[in-house]
Formats: structure tokens, sequence, C-alpha cells
């Protein structure tokens, strides 16, 4: 890193060394798109600074740089000084489970510490467990809702394809899918969204992950998806477009919209529901392959690839 290149930009320039495409790194690590690129581009204000230094830590390690030396680096750009150790990293990660006597303990072996500091640290503390408790109250009501309105009885159609829930061969794809029509999919009766709210990353956490598939697709320029929302639902659409995250869609729409984006390098989709929704990639329909499970989909097509990325989440 040269005195004029900051440690951010110097990152950046390792990575593109290697050749390592963002999309690599999100898909190894779980690390949304924006936060790869707001690290490349020294925005750490998009995140509390304990999920910052996690994702820095992550990212550092992917591309074979030191991580230690990215954080302390990060430490020197964003408040002037350099932390001790990384000591304090690892604390802040297990805050959640500290008990009131050890919390104790340590505010009596470090004389240093302030009261002022002592009477934060505290508030932090209970603002998490709040916080936590307030999201488990939230998932526990989503996830009541969405049991009530389930229908008791598989239909034969979805026993089928339950069983033939396995990778397609390549070379069968192709014929399969062009014999799908758009409106060959029939929805089923759900129960309206629990909220309006938009899709994030809390719609797709890594304990909620049932499986995952990726599938050789050939498609020729120009590139483009069209998605047909059968109901309402929420989309999240965005593509790369030079390293750049480029957000096309992210909102609750209602049923019988019909859109088309085009993309030169690679498009990331999310859907709340796989039963929602028509699908196709050029004139390829990948709807097979969403209704074999009726989850959350997050999901991409790497244009250079030809790949087809499919992540399947329990609601």
């Amino acid at each position: 890193m040269t005195g004029l290149e900051s440690f951010f930009e110097a990152l950046k320039s390792k990575r593109k060394s290697q050749n390592i495409e963002i999309s690599e790194i999100c898909e190894f690590t779980r690390i949304h798109p924006r936060y790869i690129e707001a690290i490349e581009n020294g925005d750490f204000t998009i995140l509390p600074n304990v999920y910052i230094r996690l994702f820095l830590k992550s990212y550092a390690k992917f591309i074979g740089a030191d991580p230690a030396k990215a954080l302390k680096d990060y430490e020197l750009h964003t408040t002037g000084k350099i932390r001790q150790s990384d000591e304090p990293l690892s604390a802040q990660e297990n805050v959640a489970s500290s008990s009131p006597h050890a919390i104790d303990t340590k505010i009596d072996s470090i004389s240093h510490i302030s009261p002022k500091q002592v009477v934060s640290g505290i508030g932090v503390i209970i603002a998490i467990f709040l916080l936590l408790w307030w999201a488990g109250q939230i998932t526990q009501e989503q996830t009541e809702n969405i049991k009530s309105n389930q229908p008791e009885e598989a239909s034969a159609e979805s026993i089928e394809d339950t069983k033939n829930n396995t990778a397609i061969p390549e070379s069968s794809f192709s014929e399969q899918s062009s014999k799908l029509s758009i409106n060959q999919k029939t929805p089923n009766k759900i129960s309206g969204l629990p909220d309006k709210f938009p899709l994030n990353d809390n719609d797709f956490l890594p304990r909620k992950k049932d499986s995952e598939i990726s599938q050789k697709v050939k498609l020729f320029p120009p590139y483009t998806i069209f998605i047909k929302t059968l109901q309402e639902t929420k989309l999240n659409i965005s593509k790369t477009e030079d390293t750049k995250i480029i957000e096309l869609i992210n909102q609750t729409v209602p049923g019988g919209q019909e859109f088309i984006f085009n993309f030169t390098s690679t498009i990331h989709f999310e859907f709340w529901r796989s039963s929602q929704v028509n699908v196709k990639l050029n004139e390829t329909s990948i709807d097979d392959f969403l209704k074999k499970s009726d989850m959350k989909i997050r999901g991409s097509y790497e244009a250079k690839k030809s790949k087809l990325y499919l992540s399947y989440y329990k609601r």
C-alpha cells in the first residue's frame, strides 16, 4: 500500500490482481454484494462497527490478505488510532451471552475504564437483548401466521416435485425448459404477505437455508430477465455491471405485474415465495426449478460462466 493509497483501495487492488470476482466472495462468505462494494469504496457507515469488522475480516481472509492488519488499518482509518489487540472484536461477538457477573469482573479488572464507558456498555448490552427479543417475537408471529394458512394435504403434483428435487442433467435442461409455458404454473391459495417491508438479509438467514443448486444454462446476448407476479409478493432484483451493484427493484408488488430487466454480466434475484412468480432468462423458463419447493428463493445468473445459482430458504 503506497502513501497515497488507502487500505481499502489496496484490498480492492489485491482482489483484482488475483482475478477474484465479487460474486465469488459473496457466494463463499454469504455477504451481500453491496457490503463488499462498500468496503472497497471505504463506506463504513452502512452497518454498525461490529458487523463491518466481521465482514472485513472474512473478506480479507478470502482474498489472501492479512485480516489482523486489515482490522488495524480500519481502526486507524475510522478512529485515528489502533486498538491494542483484536480481543474487543471477540467480546462484541459474544456480548449477548455474557453474564452480569462476568461483566462486573471485567470492569473491576480494567481500572482505566471510566464510569461513562461502563454505563454506555451496559446500555448497549440491554439494547441488544431488547433487539433480539423483538426479532424473536416477530419471527414467531410470522411462523404462526404461515403455519395457520398452509394447506393440510399436499397435492399429487407437489409430492411428485419433491421426489424429483434433484439436479436435472445439463443436456436436458434447455429441452425441458423450452416446453414450459409462462402460464403453466397455477399459484397456491395462500394468505397475504405478513408485512410490506422489502426483502433483506434477515429473510435469508443461513440457518433457514434448505438446499442449493447450480446449473449450466447457455444463453446468448442480449441478456434479459422476465418476471410475472401471479399474486401479491416481494421482489428484490439487482445486477452487477463492472463490479458495481445496481438495484433495479426491491419492494412489494401486486399480482399480475410484468417486469423485464436487461443485464450484461450478472443478475441477482430474491423472491418471497417461488409459487408467486413466473421467471424466464431470455426465452428460457426457470419455473421448473422454482416450483420444486415452495420456499423463499435467492439466486443469480452469471453470463460469463453461463451458470444459474439457486438457494432455497424456509419461511
